[in-house]
């Protein structure tokens, strides 16, 4: 099972899954692969709280095609053997629910997906399913917020596995072009607190916010900013050209 390599600064992507279409996601991962160091895969959802616009208009068009976690997951596996960098599943915690815990930790791990985010699930609630993430050898990433203070920071970590996942703003994801310095000093900290390596999302969709952001972070996750562009896009030729031109220009 592939995992991050926090000797240097890792750049993830999120690409929610079916858009346009399931076998555009299997020849993203496996086309943008050598451009990043994670792919997390977004499960579409009725309901995306935590999702801007983008992402929320993403999820509503998949939902609409009949996308689903059980052909997320099969079309994942059929290219598993291809796939050389950790697979990261996001989804709301109503998905698993309806799917079965147990068969859906089963599943994704036969898919070869490295870990989970359950955006909606905090470490209270969700105790029962992390551990059982854990337990079978799959990665529980927990998320941290800019006013999460030191005590639950560590009850945090002691549950997420191989990193945390910082929401740099409260609301929703997507593009801003705030100043990205005021979430730093706090990011500092919980890096200190956590004992494990951050990577941070919300809000980044250029070359400055990722540099700006890793400085600290050990990690940057860009989701609004790539489907975006898969959304403008003509086809999907176009719009994998138009991301991976786009994620060229956030390393060069």
């Amino acid at each position: 099972m592939h995992r991050l390599d926090f000797s240097h600064k890792n750049l993830i992507i999120y690409l929610t899954a079916g858009i346009p279409s399931l076998s555009f996601l299997q020849e993203a991962i496996l086309a943008l692969q050598p451009l990043v160091d994670a792919i997390e895969i977004g499960v579409p959802y009725s309901d995306p709280v935590a999702d801007g616009p983008v992402i929320a208009h993403a999820s509503q068009r998949a939902l609409e095609q009949g996308v689903n976690l059980d052909g997320i997951l099969k079309a994942v596996q059929e290219i598993s053997s291809h796939v050389t960098l950790p697979l990261y599943l996001m989804s709301y915690y109503a998905p698993l629910y309806a799917y079965g815990e147990q068969r859906f930790v089963s599943h994704a791990y036969e898919a070869g997906i490295r870990g989970v985010i359950v955006p909606d699930l905090n470490v209270d609630e969700g105790e029962g399913l992390y551990r059982l993430l854990s337990s079978s050898g799959l990665d529980p990433v927990l998320l941290v917020f800019p006013n999460t203070q030191a005590e639950r920071v560590k009850r945090i970590a002691a549950v997420s596995g191989d990193f945390l996942y910082y929401v740099n703003f409260f609301g929703t994801t997507g593009e801003r072009r705030e100043n990205l310095s005021f979430s730093l000093d706090h990011l500092r900290q919980v890096k200190q607190w956590a004992g494990k390596p951050v990577c941070a999302g919300f809000g980044v969709g250029d070359r400055e916010g990722y540099n700006k952001l890793s400085s600290v972070a050990d990690g940057v996750i860009i989701g609004s900013a790539v489907m975006r562009r898969i959304l403008d896009a003509v086809n999907e030729k176009d719009a994998l050209d138009h991301v991976r031109s786009f994620l060229e220009g956030i390393r060069s």
